[in-house]
């Protein structure tokens, strides 16, 4: 299976030595691609691991697992990322079979040895028109799901 945070490469070889395997992450891109995987692979307790200074209990894990069924994680385009922030467009397709795009520049932390998601500012964005479509057809988005 191919690693969904766009790599390339398969899982195995990329997020699952840190989302199942515990290994560090180096760099705040692999961790946002390794969240974003975590996402798109129903992984809430790998999430709330790398959240900043949040509290992990059965509870919030249970509370982000309900939030996973009404999305479906297409496609992730990483646009830049520097030392301690990530901008990237994560593609979705939501509960009423609707695509959408969520645009974020995001910041990391870090702490004890360890990379970690702080927050991030999230931009009105929308699929564009002549873009390939998120769905995976390979078809421009205004011939496709548009």
């Amino acid at each position: 299976m191919l690693c969904p945070c766009g790599s390339e490469k398969t899982y195995e070889k990329c997020c699952k030595v840190y989302i199942e395997e515990g290994k560090k992450v180096p760099n705040v891109e692999l961790l946002m691609r390794s969240r974003y995987t975590a996402f798109a692979l129903k992984n809430a307790k790998y999430i709330l691991e790398t959240n900043y200074r949040q509290k992990v209990s059965d509870k919030e894990i249970k509370l982000l697992e309900r939030e996973f069924d009404t999305v479906e994680w297409l496609q992730l385009y990483v646009i830049d990322s520097t030392k301690n922030e990530v901008e990237f467009k994560a593609y979705f397709r939501d509960f009423d079979e609707k695509l959408h795009v969520l645009h974020e520049h995001s910041h990391f932390v870090f702490e004890d040895g360890k990379w970690y998601y702080r927050d991030g500012v999230i931009f009105k964005s929308k699929i564009e028109r002549n873009e390939l479509c998120p769905c995976g057809s390979g078809k421009k988005y205004k011939k496709c799901c548009g």
